[in-house]
């Protein structure tokens, strides 16, 4: 089983085993050294054991709701944005061109955040 050592302050701290060294409330930027590193500490969110502790966890959630919510807009956006054949001097289809384009960008800032700011 490895060794850890926890390489704060003046001396190493240690050895402890991994589940040992968690409880001393290592964060990811304490240097760490093992046996297997070398004569080189590393930062504790580097080493493979420790990483989950730093690493947020991955959302395990449907994505297929929150797709549908853009899906159908984005389409009905690209519809109307096909169906506009737009002439040099028609400013009413630049306009509408325009606002559609808006409406896009409007609907994925709400996608955006709607993925990223719900658990």
């Amino acid at each position: 089983m490895k060794k850890f050592y926890l390489c704060t302050g003046d001396f190493p701290k240690g050895p402890f085993r991994i589940d040992e060294l968690i409880k001393q409330g290592v964060s990811a930027t304490d240097p760490i050294w093992c046996e297997e590193f070398g004569g080189d500490s590393k930062p504790a969110v580097d080493i493979t054991e420790l990483k989950s502790l730093f690493i947020p966890a991955v959302r395990n959630k449907p994505v297929t709701k929150s797709l549908n919510l853009v899906t159908k807009p984005l389409n009905m956006i690209m519809e109307k944005w096909n169906a506009i054949s737009i002439e040099p001097n028609d400013k009413s289809k630049y306009i509408s061109l325009f606002k559609w384009s808006c409406f896009a960008i409007i609907v994925l800032i709400v996608y955006y955040c709607i993925v990223e700011f719900s658990n």
